[in-house]
């Protein structure tokens, strides 16, 4: 029989064995292919703040727009979710072969009453990662803004002060948003955008799957996610969900 000073221990290093199984999960997700980090960067990215510091309640308070063409667009919001102030730029990437790749954001301030027509740059390592939930098919993807690599500074941090200095996370959800149609019965789930490629899964008629269509179509292929599982559909057989 196993003492109190026994089961403690067994506790502790049960603990230790989840956290070691999660550590290694996240790593996976973490550090996805560079052509897979290329596609998931474009999109709504979402800063959040503290509304009520006592209660701990968020509010969205800022949304970075990044466009596949290098555009980007930022729109604040304060903690009571008011408007504050709109910025236009462009942006790129840099990877990083064993090390911390690069994102450089570059601002124009379009209508901050104090700082209009200033302009911001800032270069900034970043880490990336995304989690996938199988049970609703909802992708996080989160964007993590480090330490400056050149001095620079972001309309974040004009507006939030020490709220949005480094590091800086960011945040994207997404969940199913297309629906398989116009086929007799399933669709392929593809490894690859071809016919030719191999098939991860089959969807079938009418069931809902997460279309990443800010990436754009490839060989008339759409990159989505089914139940955990991440492939190609034609876009001839996906349509909106109402």
């Amino acid at each position: 029989m196993m003492t109190g000073t026994g089961m403690k221990y067994a506790r502790a290093l049960l603990v230790l064995l989840i956290l070691c199984v999660a550590a290694q999960g996240l790593a996976s997700t973490a550090y996805a292919d560079d052509p897979e980090q290329e596609k998931a960067l474009p999109g709504q990215w979402v800063f959040s703040l503290y509304a009520d510091e006592q209660t701990e309640a968020e509010v969205d308070a800022a949304f970075l727009t990044l466009e596949k063409d290098g555009r980007l667009s930022l729109l604040c919001n304060g903690r009571d979710g008011e408007y504050i102030a709109a910025y236009a730029g462009t942006w790129s990437y840099e990877f990083v072969a064993d090390g911390m790749d690069r994102l450089a954001l570059r601002f124009m301030s379009t209508d901050h009453p104090a700082h209009a027509g200033s302009a911001y740059s800032a270069e900034c390592t970043y880490s990336f990662y995304t989690e996938g939930w199988d049970e609703n098919d909802t992708h996080y993807s989160y964007l993590n803004l480090e330490e400056p690599v050149v001095n620079g500074v972001s309309p974040l941090e004009e507006v939030y002060g020490e709220d949005a200095m480094p590091p800086l996370g960011l945040k994207k959800e997404q969940g199913p948003n297309m629906r398989v149609a116009n086929c007799k019965s399933y669709v392929s789930l593809r490894e690859k955008p071809a016919t030719s490629s191999a098939r991860r899964a089959k969807v079938s008629l009418g069931e809902s799957v997460l279309a990443f269509t800010e990436q754009g179509e490839e060989n008339g292929f759409v990159f989505c996610l089914y139940h955990g599982t991440y492939g190609y559909i034609l876009t001839e057989y996906l349509e909106p969900l109402e």
